[in-house]
Formats: structure tokens, sequence, C-alpha cells
């Protein structure tokens, strides 16, 4: 399995994020997002009651190993400017200040970031 195609999404059912296959069901008119895992050799499908939760596996960590995951909240020291990583004309990037253009995650020293929040 690639590791792009990891997903994660929040379960406000059992109040937790579900990792793996995000997936779009129908039930009559109904439109449902799930995030779909594999528990033991088990799928398991679990409703994502709000999909802006669901985001992808960016295939980077950060300095302590965390997944990097779109929206998640990064920086580079505790006390330094906080970036949101987003998807951006096909690749994964990082949003600074309103005044500042976006920077790419090549043009970044990513494995030295840390995540502080997952959205």
């Amino acid at each position: 399995e690639s590791e792009m195609n990891k997903f994660r999404g929040y379960d406000e059912e059992n109040k937790c994020y579900r990792y793996g296959w995000h997936t779009r069901l129908a039930e009559g008119i109904r439109r449902f997002d799930a995030i779909i895992c594999d528990i033991d050799g088990e799928l398991t499908r679990f409703y994502i009651h709000d999909s802006k939760t669901i985001n992808q596996y960016t295939g980077f960590k950060d300095r302590d190993g965390v997944e990097i995951y779109g929206g998640d909240k990064i920086t580079w020291d505790e006390y330094g400017e906080i970036n949101t990583v987003i998807w951006l004309n096909g690749s994964w990037a990082v949003s600074t200040h309103e005044l500042s253009e976006p920077q790419y995650f090549h043009q970044l020293n990513i494995p030295e970031c840390k995540v502080i929040k997952g959205e």
C-alpha cells in the first residue's frame, strides 16, 4: 500500500482520529465520508461526520517521527511562526502569514519541523 494513499478523519462517535483509506458512500440520496481501517486484518468502516477533518498523509514525518498530514500546524522552533500544511498546485506546501507566498516542501527542511497541532 502506498503511504500517499493514507488518510485520517475524526471519528466523532469515538472521539479519535481514524487512519486508513478515504471513501465516499451512498445510501439513497445521502452521501457519507468514511475512513476504512485495517484492524487486525479486518476492514472496518468509520463514518466521518465533518469532511473538513479528512486529510491526506504527506509522506513526510517531523523531527519526532510524527506523520505530517494536510491541515497540520507545524513550526521550526517552539516560539516561531506557525505554518499550515496545504496541497497547492500538485505539491505539498506550507502557508505562512497572509503577506508571504506559500513555500513548497522541497524548499524547506521538513525533517526539522515539529507538528504542533492536527486539524
